[in-house]
């Protein structure tokens, strides 16, 4: 794992985009497939990626992964603010450590990032935390589970999900470590 924790190698960043990328995006369709189930598409307003929901002290906007408004069109709608973070479960937070450790050391992280957005009526904060060893993080495993409870079919499609993301996990860190190996290999000098 050391050539994809081993930072800035040629490739690593663009495959680590793209496994967190997949994951927001499979993680939208699994919301859309479950909440918005009959519907065409959700409305804008209800689900969108890449939502700006609030400021830091410094003035910098927190952008978070995934924002579903739950009831937007309701007196009783809910906001769920999602931050989609994958660790490495051999890196400095996982090594010597029980599984899932790296994924709880990330979700607090992002727990103390959002603390402000979390604060706010009727929203529910969810750092989405997996390790790419393919640990699912106590917050997202509870909001599957409570996905899972709101209609029978719910299960199957989570099912679904769950295979998918162990894939996109796997091939993404496959190249991730691939093109920091190539990359490192192109780095040292010839004898």
């Amino acid at each position: 794992m050391h050539t994809v924790l081993c930072q800035p190698a040629k490739g690593v960043s663009q495959a680590l985009k793209k496994r967190h990328d997949y994951v927001r995006d499979a993680l939208s369709d699994l919301i859309r497939d479950t909440a918005f189930s009959g519907a065409p598409a959700p409305p804008k307003e209800a689900l969108g990626s890449e939502i700006n929901v609030g400021a830091h002290q410094n003035g910098n906007n927190i952008i978070a992964d995934l924002v579903w408004h739950d009831g937007h069109d309701t007196a009783r709608g809910h906001r769920y603010v999602f931050d989609v973070t994958i660790v490495e479960a051999c890196g400095r937070d996982g090594m010597g450590q029980d599984s899932g450790q790296a994924a709880a050391l990330a979700a607090a992280a992002k727990i103390n990032l959002y603390a402000n957005i979390a604060a706010m009526e009727h929203t529910t904060f969810i750092p989405f935390a997996l390790e790419s060893a393919g640990h699912i993080g106590i917050h997202a495993t509870t909001f599957l589970k409570q996905l899972a409870e709101r209609a029978p079919g719910n299960a199957a499609r989570i099912a679904q999900f769950l295979n998918f993301t162990s894939f996109i996990l796997a091939k993404h860190t496959a190249n991730a470590s691939v093109a920091g190996r190539n990359s490192s290999s192109l780095l040292r000098p010839v004898m």
